[in-house]
């Protein structure tokens, strides 16, 4: 669907490269794209002031920002200077207004959880959509129902299944070849196909193959046309029989069961039989606002166990649901969560789990020993982005 207004896309707060990035990336399709240069200062009795540099007269706009604490702004500093900034745009006359929020803040005062308290995401809806905003767009919000019924304007969730059944099936891959051009990109497929070498994932736009099996017999053949890295990393491949998805709650069950259903077909795809991975639930409950639980429902002993979570924050339940996995004779494979806050990072360098893999909606500055792995959603934004700004489809993006 063709699109006759002008795209700027901005970044603040912490975003500002981000939308670089993405703004580079929709060029290569939309040549006319424009990143959106601003300015911004602070008065001496604190208040925020934030302009366009850009004309956005009858343009689509987008403006990045992840609402989160750092060591710069509170989530609080950062969504004001956001409601100021996109309203100062629906008063320039932006045709319409998306907000991309990757990590939604304020996402788990939901709901009324004792008397008079605050529904805040009800209160971000209202104050969002009388700025001027014309969507919202966000990854893995917390309660995607209390999100989506909040809201009178469309909003879009992108949730990360696919974005972590990819991670899984190349960290189990022995080998990565990354070409320089696209006839070496096709190149190396031809080569692969021919000796009969399993590609589990391929990345058209980076170039990127990664596959399973032994290479010697074309190892020379696809060094003229890719580097070929082995990863240092590799252990063995997840084996389908004994893996088992785990909730950390209740309330992530929804989550893991979309998760296990598509590791489930992409494993089946590779290996040519389908097995489907089993799910668990951590038995988690509250006592005076103190995480407790040591059982686990479900059977995880002599398992590889893979945790998913849409956020991590101190840690403490992630923790606790490792240590019932070890308890009942089961391994951590690894730890998924979208958003990584690590409000205690202490928590998470002490624990027993070997691996933690979180998206970067947040920026992440410490590695926990190694323990740490994130995934860009640069590629993922950029996409939907477009798909947005062409009237396209957000559901099929989603797809493993």
């Amino acid at each position: 669907m063709d699109n006759k207004h002008d795209l700027v896309l901005f970044g603040i707060n912490g975003s500002e490269l981000r939308a670089k990035q993405i703004t580079a990336r929709l060029r290569e399709e939309i040549p006319s794209v424009r990143f959106g240069e601003y300015s911004s200062k602070n008065f001496d009795d604190g208040e925020s002031y934030f302009k366009s540099n850009v004309n956005v007269r009858y343009a689509d706009v987008y403006v990045i920002c992840s609402l989160h604490s750092d060591d710069v702004d509170s989530v609080n500093e950062k969504l004001v200077d956001l409601l100021w900034f996109l309203g100062s745009l629906k008063d320039a006359s932006a045709h319409k207004i998306t907000a991309v929020i990757p990590f939604f803040g304020y996402a788990r005062q939901d709901r009324k959880t004792e008397s008079r308290a605050p529904i805040v995401t009800k209160y971000m809806a209202q104050v969002l959509e009388a700025v001027g905003v014309s969507r919202v767009l966000t990854i893995d919000v917390h309660s995607l129902a209390a999100f989506q019924n909040s809201f009178r304007i469309p909003v879009d969730n992108l949730d990360t299944t696919s974005l972590f059944v990819n991670h899984l099936v190349e960290s189990s891959c022995r080998w990565k070849l990354v070409s320089q051009t696209d006839e070496d990109y096709f190149h190396v497929l031809s080569i692969l196909k021919e000796h009969g070498i399993q590609v589990p994932l391929v990345n058209a736009r980076r170039r990127i193959v990664a596959a399973i099996g032994d290479l010697s017999s074309c190892l020379p053949a696809l060094q003229e046309v890719a580097m070929v890295s082995e990863d240092p990393q590799y252990s063995a491949e997840l084996s389908q029989e004994n893996l088992v998805v785990l909730s950390p709650d209740i309330g992530g069950m929804g989550r893991c069961g979309l998760i296990q259903k598509a590791l489930s077909k992409r494993l089946a795809e590779i290996k040519g039989k389908y097995v489907e991975i089993p799910l668990a639930v951590f038995d988690k409950r509250r006592v005076n606002g103190q995480v407790e639980g040591s059982r686990i429902i479900g059977d995880v002993k002599n398992k590889q166990v893979l945790i998913f979570d849409d956020l991590i924050a101190s840690g403490t339940t992630l923790v606790k649901a490792a240590d019932a996995v070890t308890n009942e004779g089961g391994m951590v494979y690894a730890a998924y969560a979208t958003h990584g806050q690590f409000t205690s990072p202490e928590t998470i360098a002490k624990s027993s789990i070997p691996k933690i893999v979180v998206t970067d909606t947040i920026y992440q500055p410490r590695k926990f020993k190694g323990k740490l792995s994130v995934v860009s959603i640069t590629d993922f934004l950029t996409e939907a982005i477009k798909r947005t700004h062409f009237g396209g489809s957000i559901s099929s993006l989603l797809e493993c």
